[in-house]
């Protein structure tokens, strides 16, 4: 009874218009016209021993701290919620409902396959999103999003044989499972292979205390990918808990890879699991579709910002992500690890 009425609590709040986000046109700033003059009183939010919060000015702060990180949330949501509607999708019907309520039980089954039973999920994702100081809004807005753009993915992924064998090898066959660094120079690569060796820190903390990425990667002996060509050589040939010295990318950039694992190859047939492995790579490449076709919709999207604040935010922002492309930060294609 508590897990339903958690999820509930969670959820609704995405799948009614009492959430503020259901309805586009409150979005867009169309409001009904007043009956009476609006006052030109300055609004008093609070009042703290005797003294007035303008709301205005708090409105003002609000915006400086949390204004464009909700917005870009907003905007993703309208644009997948539009394409929905072109598409045919009615995204405010009970049966969409039913795929936003289908996102949370995935979150929820991706924390029971990380071995939390049941009666603890809704707690560990509540402090999950604490931590990462998402709050249930933005989170209920994810939801819709992800159900968005399942929506539009359907049917637009075709797994092949080719795509089953190699998902094959990746889950059944020989494999090693480890942890990635992606470092930018090879002085930074560097510095985290000593402080791997020091053995005074976890890996988590290495890559917080230097801002690196810290991938879970799964490599198959059968990947014959050439941008992992050199990973998979030393992967294959290093101890178990040890790590490899810097490994250069050939886009720039530098690899530390950590090897957790070696696992031999199971006793599995492929057309015992094949379905299984079928829908696993459907529902992979939509959540691959959604993202890439998310960023297709921002790109067509006219957008327009009329607040002073959140203008100047949205310069800083792109400039910011036009400088970090040509920055060499991303890992070569290896399959993340599940559990």
């Amino acid at each position: 009874m508590k897990r339903s009425s958690l999820i509930l609590r969670m959820s609704v709040g995405a799948l009614i218009a009492s959430a503020g986000f259901a309805s586009t046109n409150y979005l867009m700033g169309q409001t009904a016209v007043p009956t009476t003059a609006p006052s030109t009183a300055p609004r008093v939010l609070a009042s703290i021993n005797g003294e007035d919060v303008d709301a205005s000015k708090f409105e003002d702060i609000l915006m400086a701290v949390a204004g464009m990180r909700l917005l870009d949330q907003v905007i993703d949501l309208l644009v997948v919620q539009q394409a929905c509607r072109q598409a045919g999708v009615a995204v405010d019907s009970p049966e969409f409902q039913k795929n936003v309520q289908a996102e949370l039980d995935r979150a929820l089954a991706n924390l029971g396959a990380q071995g939390v039973k049941p009666e603890f999920q809704m707690q560990a994702l509540s402090q999950i999103l604490q931590r990462q100081g998402v709050t249930n809004p933005e989170f209920e807005m994810g939801l819709r999003r992800a159900a968005c753009l399942r929506s539009l993915s359907k049917g637009k992924i075709v797994p092949t044989d080719t795509d089953i064998k190699n998902l094959f090898d990746l889950e059944y066959g020989e494999r090693v499972r480890g942890r990635l660094f992606v470092a930018p120079t090879y002085e930074a690569a560097g510095e985290v292979v000593k402080m791997i060796n020091e053995q005074k820190i976890d890996l988590n903390e290495i890559a917080q205390q230097k801002g690196l990425q810290l991938q879970q990667v799964v490599i198959a002996a059968t990947n014959d990918n050439k941008d992992i060509a050199t990973l998979k050589k030393i992967a294959f040939t290093m101890p178990e808990k040890t790590s490899s010295a810097a490994i250069p990318q050939e886009k720039g950039g530098w690899l530390v890879f950590f090897l957790d694992k070696k696992e031999a190859s199971q006793n599995i047939k492929i057309e015992s699991v094949k379905e299984k492995l079928r829908e696993r790579i459907i529902e992979q490449g939509e959540v691959e579709w959604g993202k890439q076709h998310l960023a297709r919709l921002r790109q067509m999207a006219n957008i327009r910002i009329n607040e002073p604040i959140l203008s100047k935010q949205l310069v800083a922002l792109n400039e910011r992500m036009k400088a970090a492309t040509t920055q060499p930060t991303s890992a070569p294609a290896t399959a993340p690890a599940r559990p």
